[in-house]
């Protein structure tokens, strides 16, 4: 038999640390959805599209100007450009 020996620590996240952190995105998510249905709502007006294009149009623009940016970043932008 093998056996070990030493200190062992415990790195398993706690549920509290897990429920803090899933409230946290579900926050960031809500506060910037706001954002997302403006511009959503503005592209639709502008192009004459369907309620499903405009979130497709978002992520594209995203990709191709910033990939490393989120959709309601690129809403931000597009809301506040001249």
């Amino acid at each position: 038999m093998i056996g070990t020996q030493g200190f062992y620590i415990d790195v398993t996240r706690s549920d509290a640390l897990r429920e803090s952190s899933i409230s946290e995105a579900v926050a960031e998510f809500a506060e910037h959805r706001a954002a997302i249905e403006q511009a959503k709502g503005v592209l639709m007006y502008v192009y004459r599209i369907d309620a499903a294009a405009p979130f497709d149009l978002l992520k594209w623009a995203r990709r191709k100007r910033t990939p490393n940016c989120a959709p309601w970043q690129t809403s931000y932008s597009r809301m506040s450009a001249p």
